[in-house]
């Protein structure tokens, strides 16, 4: 058992893990050990071959930050990234430029791309990134390129790119994980992890849960996060999985104190999966890949103390989906040629719905847009 005590949290922790059994002597062994193979997680490309600033954060600084959001260790740890807060916990997806990312100062909007294993994460109908979605339990490492990534990934990430790359298991046998931390203001932070693989087929799951009262009143959050994975890994060339990441969240937004703002609340659904499949040969690998992401959302904008409280609630749905393929070659040493092709089909619906009456909508939305799209780029050492 260990105890971490710090000035704000009470965290405990736990972890376990399996080991191979001694043979007896004499006794021939029943399985013959095999070259440890390492398949990495799907990947568009390697992010070096971008003639860009990259910054690569691995599991040890993550798990060691203590933090359930990936946001704070990406500030701390990435020169040139800032994030804009709601407050105590939680960025929100109302009240102005909550959770905008800017990427050496250039951000907002849609110019910042994030990815969960090179699946883009934004909401089709907003056009940007929902930064409460991006957790930490469960990821291995995360990519992070600083500068115009658009060559690869399209025009949402002319300021810069952040793939959160997930764990995989790849010790044979069980593996575990789990951490509780308790603070002021009723904060309560639980994470959950565990693996198993055994041969060729694997599977990681995890979980999160967050809930705070805040620091003021009208300020409670909570967010919860599930995911899955499995994998099978058919040979050494070969490797197959897929997918599953939901999170869930609802904030109260009591505004600023100069500016103070009542019944403001935020109620957040994102869910992800995909499907892949990936070679890695002696001269070449890559890979296929097929995902969806999806989001719904409720809002309200809430009021200044004593005026009427709004008669609507802001709904809206989005979704963004697409299929990746993706080959890298190495041709002679120190050579590395890789090429691809995209194709995404996202959109929402977005409409106001009256409190007293939820079947009534007015200010609809609903659209969608198809993009194709190749690159081809080369590095030569």
């Amino acid at each position: 058992m260990e105890l971490l005590l710090t000035p704000m949290f009470i965290a405990a922790g736990f972890a376990v893990g399996s080991a191979a059994s001694p043979v007896a002597p004499g006794v021939a062994p029943d399985t013959v050990a095999l070259p440890e193979v390492v398949v990495g997680s799907p990947a568009k490309t390697n992010p070096m071959l971008i003639p860009l600033d990259v910054t690569e954060i691995e599991s040890k600084t993550i798990r060691e930050s203590t933090e359930t959001s990936l946001l704070p260790v990406l500030t701390a740890k990435v020169p040139g990234l800032f994030v804009s807060e709601r407050g105590f916990a939680g960025y929100g997806i109302s009240g102005g430029s909550a959770g905008a990312v800017n990427i050496r100062g250039v951000g907002q909007g849609n110019k910042v791309l994030f990815m969960l294993d090179g699946q883009p994460q934004w909401a089709g109908v907003f056009g940007h990134s929902l930064a409460d979605s991006y957790v930490a339990n469960g990821v291995e490492r995360v990519e992070v390129v600083k500068g115009p990534s658009s060559l690869l990934y399209g025009s949402g990430a002319m300021g810069g790119s952040v793939n959160i790359v997930t764990r995989r298991q790849r010790q044979e046998g069980l593996t575990g994980h789990a951490r509780a931390m308790f603070g002021s203001f009723s904060t309560q932070k639980f994470d959950l992890s565990a693996g198993y693989r055994k041969g060729k087929f694997a599977v990681t799951a995890a979980g999160q849960l967050d809930r705070s009262n805040g620091y003021r009143e009208g300020s409670a959050f909570w967010l919860a996060n599930e995911f899955l994975q499995l994998q099978f890994t058919p040979s050494r060339h070969w490797d197959t999985g897929a997918t599953l990441d939901m999170t869930q969240t609802h904030a109260d937004n009591p505004g600023t104190t100069h500016d103070p703002l009542e019944n403001m609340w935020t109620n957040l659904l994102r869910g992800t999966a995909s499907v892949y499949a990936r070679d890695t040969y002696g001269i070449a690998n890559g890979g296929v890949q097929a995902y969806i992401n999806w989001g719904r959302n409720k809002v309200d904008d809430g009021n200044s103390p004593g005026a009427a409280p709004r008669d609507y609630i802001f709904n809206s749905t989005d979704y963004n989906m697409g299929v990746t393929l993706y080959q890298t070659l190495t041709l002679w040493s120190g050579n590395e040629l890789s090429a691809g092709v995209d194709f995404q089909h996202w959109g929402g619906h977005n409409w106001n719905t009256r409190k007293e009456n939820t079947s009534e909508r007015s200010s609809e939305y609903r659209g969608h847009v198809n993009e194709i799209a190749g690159y081809v780029m080369t590095m030569i050492r």
